[in-house]
Formats: C-alpha cells, structure tokens, sequence
C-alpha cells in the first residue's frame, strides 16, 4: 500500500485536536472523524502504523483485530511528531511540500520533514544551512 501523505497529515492534525492528554483514540474512532471519513479505513490504519513506526506517534498495547480490520490504539503525538506537524501545519507550507515532493516518483517521511523544514527556513528568511 502507498503511503498517502494527505492522509498523514490530516491524521496527525486530528489527533492533536481531538486527543486530550491521557487519553487514547481508536483507529475506528479516528475514521469517524469529519477530517479522515474521505480516506478508506484501511488507509488509516496504514499511515497510523507507518507513523508510529516513524516514531510521530504513540500507541498503546498490541493491535486489535476486529471484522472491520486491524484496529490501533492511538495515545498522542510524541515530541518528533509534533515538531513535525508545527512545520506542515501551515496550508501554504504544506502546499509548497506537496508540490516539491511531486517532482518525483516517491518521497519518503524523512524528505518530507526535510523539506518542509527548510520550506519553513525560506519562508522565515532564514537560509538553509
């Protein structure tokens, strides 16, 4: 399956938003969201476990199976996770990434932090270094 990185963003900024501190959200939950419902399921649980894999999020205990699918437990954002969203928050940065990483056949998770980073860096006036 291929990393949607729409859907990534849209699931950190989902969990940011709807996940207070100490609590936890299902996948199934997440899917119900108003920001996720026009991503399959299947996609979500994809990126909720390529994201954790990444370490931009946390989640609790072993995955559950259920007739819907694999169902995670999600906990939060982790610090990486949230630096990252703070940097793709922004529609006109995340534009800009989006139209960088066209460019080419695939991008990774780590060329996207990399670009919105520096994507921020040029819109601040701040040089690359």
């Amino acid at each position: 399956m291929k990393l949607n990185h729409d859907c990534v963003r849209d699931l950190l900024l989902t969990i940011e938003e709807t996940l207070p501190l100490d609590a936890m959200a299902l996948t199934t939950g997440l899917h119900q969201h108003e920001n996720l419902s026009k991503y399959e399921y299947a996609e979500i649980v994809y990126c909720v476990s390529k994201l954790r894999e990444a370490g931009y999020i946390e989640t609790i205990g072993q995955d559950l199976i259920s007739p819907v699918g694999r169902v995670i437990k999600v906990r939060g954002l982790t610090y990486t996770g949230h630096l990252f969203l703070d940097n793709i928050r922004d529609n006109k940065v995340w534009r800009t990434v989006k139209r960088q990483a066209a460019t080419l056949a695939s991008v990774s998770m780590n060329m996207l932090t990399s670009l919105a980073e520096s994507t921020v860096k040029q819109m601040l006036g701040l040089g690359i270094n």
